[in-house]
């Protein structure tokens, strides 16, 4: 039996209930839905609904009233294209590099980055945890920028008492197929200023219609979910660990994740389905954080796990660590026992690319370890055995 890296959640049941929906006569009503439901449910405030979450991060970014050029500070640690998303918005995107031990942007390189061309800092929480946005809106503020969240990662992680997302000037998070809030593909922006939510708000009920649910999305999404959960499965990872192919494979899925920004209405069919997710979203962040723990407890003693902020709770979104180890020899070695991992690019992009940064050390050292709500205690054994073998005979 393969453990694959995730599992993506869908209610049970969708199927049939999805079939029922399509005859829904009142089906523009559902991202409104979603968004009641965001608010009321999740705590998010004054949520609106976007077709991604980089459109959100876009339609930030446009109506930031920034001037033309200005440098937008982000972390280099991240899923890279948002340094296209910053370009295509009229501005520069300047990569800081990352805390060793959090894995998070350095508030330290933050404000050595700062200059007066500097309009913004985008404050990724990234894998799930909290980066320190606390230090980080104490430097917003001291030099009058503007703190944007990204979220995608950590939907449901709070600082102290405060949702992700709600402690800077405004957030935004994505319903991508692997993110901790599923769908097929989705997003929102929301934060405390509703001003500055209902300005993007009136953008999208201006915007084109919502595109039509296309089935190659819906594939392309799905199609990795089904097959991982084959016997195929293993040796597709053990070939793409070879390091060419790595590379090959990893440009391929940035090209295609490379899409243009065209704002339009998220898809009601889409919001029906986060809307399925959401009643058992906190019970399957419970389920993550025990899944996360685990990990820690049996295998804290070989590698570095993300250390989060002390004030902050993960949602138990990704499982990193540090090895030690030649990571795609580990990937390899799994895939060979039906386990997969992520290794380097698929964990996430170096946007810094200077050697010697924390962030190139990371990237080479980083894995991702299986985690979703169903995985059982006896699968996380399976795979820090197989790991511990690794490191004996390495």
């Amino acid at each position: 039996m393969t453990i694959p890296r995730r599992k993506p959640y869908f209610h049970s049941g969708i199927i049939f209930k999805f079939i029922r929906f399509l005859g829904n006569k009142n089906k523009n009503l559902e991202t409104k839905k979603l968004e009641q439901d965001l608010s009321d449910k999740l705590g998010i405030p004054n949520p609106v609904i976007v077709e991604s979450g980089r459109i959100g991060f876009y339609l930030i970014l446009k109506t930031s009233n920034l001037k033309k050029g200005s440098e937008i500070i982000m972390p280099s640690l991240t899923f890279g294209l948002m340094k296209n998303v910053i370009k295509k918005s009229g501005f520069k995107p300047v990569p800081v590099d990352s805390d060793i031990n959090s894995f998070q942007m350095s508030p330290l390189e933050v404000e050595k980055a700062i200059n007066p061309k500097t309009g913004a800092i985008l404050a990724t929480h990234i894998f799930g945890g909290a980066c320190d946005v606390g230090k980080l809106k104490t430097i917003s503020r001291k030099y009058n920028l503007l703190l944007i969240e990204d979220c995608a990662e950590s939907m449901g992680t709070t600082v102290g008492k405060e949702l992700t997302g709600t402690i800077g000037d405004i957030g935004f998070s994505s319903f991508n197929v692997a993110k901790p809030l599923q769908g097929i593909y989705g997003g929102v922006v929301f934060g405390k200023d509703k001003k500055r939510t209902d300005l993007i708000r009136s953008i999208i009920n201006d915007s084109a219609e919502a595109s039509k649910i296309s089935i190659k999305e819906v594939v392309r999404s799905l199609g990795g979910v089904l097959l991982s959960r084959t016997i195929f499965w293993p040796a597709l990872m053990y070939v793409t660990s070879l390091p060419k192919v790595q590379k090959m494979f990893v440009y391929y899925y940035r090209v295609a994740e490379n899409k243009q920004m065209i704002i339009r209405k998220m898809s009601p069919y889409l919001a029906f389905i986060v809307r399925a997710n959401i009643p058992s979203f906190r019970k399957r962040i419970a389920q993550r954080q025990e899944v996360a723990s685990s990990y820690v407890k049996k295998l804290s003693k070989y590698m570095a796990f993300q250390k989060n902020n002390a004030k902050s709770i993960a949602n138990g979104y990704m499982v990193v660590a540090n090895f030690p180890g030649n990571t795609l020899k580990l990937r390899r070695y799994l895939a060979l026992r039906g386990i997969d991992i992520a290794v380097k690019d698929e964990v996430a992009d170096d946007c810094l690319g200077r050697s010697g940064s924390n962030t190139k050390n990371l990237v080479n050292h980083l894995i991702s370890l299986p985690v979703y709500e169903s995985l059982k205690e006896g699968d996380i054994n399976r795979v820090c055995k197989s790991i511990l073998s690794f490191v004996v005979k390495h």
